[in-house]
C-alpha cells in the first residue's frame, strides 16, 4: 500500500487510473472492467499473493485475456483508501466473483483483518456473487501434506 500511494500521491489517483491508456506488447489494454474480485490481506506477502492468483488462473482455466483483476492496491486510491472501501459493496455484483486468497492455509490471516471479512459479508449480500478460495502453491502443498 505505502509503495503504491508514493507512486501515485502526485495524481491522487489510484494505480489502475493511472494506467488507463495504457496498452500491453500485444496492444490489448492493460487496464479493464474487473471480471475478477481479488480479497487478500495485504501483511501476507506479496509474491505469494500473485503465486495464489496465478494457480486460480490456471486451475480454472481462465482467460488471461479477458481477464480483470480487481485488486484494491491497484483499484483503490492509496492516499484516499476511506473512499474507494466505501464503494465495494456496489462493485462486488458488477465484478461478479471473488477469489478469497488463504494464507496461510492453517491460519488465513484475511480471516482475521476487518477489511477482508468485509468483502466477504459484501458477496454473500449478492448472491449471484460466486465466491472461490485460492492457495498460494507451497500453501496448497503444506495443506495437501497435513492431509496425509
Amino acid at each position: 500500500g505505502k509503495m503504491v500511494a508514493n507512486l501515485t500521491r502526485g495524481s491522487g489517483c489510484s494505480l489502475a487510473e493511472t494506467n488507463l491508456r495504457t496498452r500491453l506488447e500485444d496492444d490489448t489494454p492493460a487496464v479493464g472492467e474487473a471480471n475478477l474480485f481479488v480479497s487478500h490481506a495485504q501483511a501476507c506477502s506479496f509474491a505469494h499473493l500473485l503465486a495464489a492468483v496465478r494457480h486460480h488462473i490456471e486451475l480454472n482455466a481462465l482467460d488471461e485475456g479477458t481477464l480483470f483483476l480487481w485488486l484494491d492496491l491497484a483499484v483503490i486510491r492509496q492516499n484516499n483508501v476511506e473512499g474507494g472501501v466505501r464503494h465495494i459493496g456496489n462493485v462486488m455484483p458488477r465484478v461478479g466473483r471473488m477469489v478469497l486468497v488463504l494464507e496461510p492455509w492453517h491460519a488465513p490471516v484475511c480471516l482475521t483483518r476487518a477489511w477482508c471479512l468485509f468483502e466477504v459479508v459484501q458477496c454473500r449480500l449478492h448472491k449471484d456473487v460466486e465466491m472461490q478460495l485460492a492457495l498460494p502453491p507451497s500453501e496448497l502443498s503444506a495443506f495437501l501434506h497435513a492431509l496425509d
